[in-house]
């Protein structure tokens, strides 16, 4: 099977490196921005930092396993039971959640079982770069009901976490996970283990990219400054591969409502042990230089 190009599912169509910076000087080693207009390419929540090398290092080790869940139960009843990784849903609420995921994961069957893409899963194309690319199609047929999906609480980092999909097949296990912001909400400055696909199904994110900085002795978490910020449209995509995993970002939601994104994350079915979140290392916004002090005028 070949390398994963999750990052990137429609990338001649608006390349991440097109997009449109839109404040701060970004170093050149960083991810670019580009264009974050609808049918873009495709991309979200630690541990210690890890060195620089280690995303090269990351790509080429294989990620312990753990056993993956049967299939016979339905994944809305295994998730409410992930209380601390999903947000909690009333019982109507519930019902209208396992809808959505049944008709998305006809959707799924449906995409995987088409001639041409088990053509090209043949030929050594990914499941995973399969699903990212047909994304936006697949939320769209499956008409997702989403009054349901809303923020946890009105806190800063207050969003909500539902799982819409769980694809648990050994070597090419994924999950779709949706998540929900208020106004204002935002996510902690991390980064990732697994490449993502995401999609903005509702709303506008900015997302803001950071560099690692050097953290004083003793710091129990690791510090970032930022570096550029991208705007993410309703109905834009966008994704990261194995060498951005290192590469810390935080999203915010600017919308003036609530805004919704689906992201798949690979070689992660959202119901096994250690395969529920997306987020390896978290970092505190390092703090501003101080500027030099002004002589005063003689």
């Amino acid at each position: 099977m070949t390398t994963s190009s999750i990052s990137s599912p429609s990338r001649a169509v608006s390349p991440r490196s097109e997009r449109a910076e839109v404040a701060d000087t970004a170093s050149s080693n960083k991810r670019p921005a580009g264009s974050s207009q609808p049918g873009g390419d495709a991309r979200l929540d630690g541990l210690p930092a890890r060195s620089p090398d280690a995303s090269a290092e990351g790509a080429s080790a294989k990620r312990p396993r753990t056993p993956l869940p049967g299939a016979d139960a339905g994944i809305a009843a295994r998730e409410a039971q992930l209380d601390k990784v999903y947000t909690t849903l009333s019982l109507q609420a519930r019902q209208t959640h396992a809808a959505n995921q049944k008709r998305l994961e006809a959707g799924v069957q449906k995409l995987l079982q088409n001639a041409s893409v088990q053509a090209e899963i043949a030929a050594g194309k990914d499941v995973r770069d399969c699903v990212a690319g047909a994304l936006e199609g697949l939320l769209k047929e499956a008409q997702l009901s989403t009054d349901i999906y809303q923020p946890k609480s009105n806190e800063l980092a207050g969003y909500g976490r539902y799982l819409l999909h769980s694809h648990a097949k050994e070597g090419e296990s994924f999950c779709l996970q949706l998540f929900s912001f208020a106004d204002k909400q935002k996510t902690p400055i991390h980064d990732h283990p697994n490449e993502c696909a995401s999609f903005i199904l509702k709303g506008n994110l900015w997302e803001r990219i950071y560099s690692p900085s050097d953290s004083p002795a003793g710091a129990q978490v690791p510090l970032a400054t930022k570096d550029k910020k991208n705007e993410r449209l309703q109905g834009s995509m966008d994704g990261f591969g194995p060498t951005q995993l290192d590469v810390p970002h935080s999203l915010k939601n600017t919308s003036g409502d609530i805004a919704l994104s689906v992201h798949l994350y690979r070689d992660m079915d959202g119901l096994s042990d250690s395969q529920q979140i997306a987020a390896k290392t978290r970092f505190e916004r390092a703090p501003k230089a101080a500027k030099p002090a002004v002589a005063p005028a003689e």
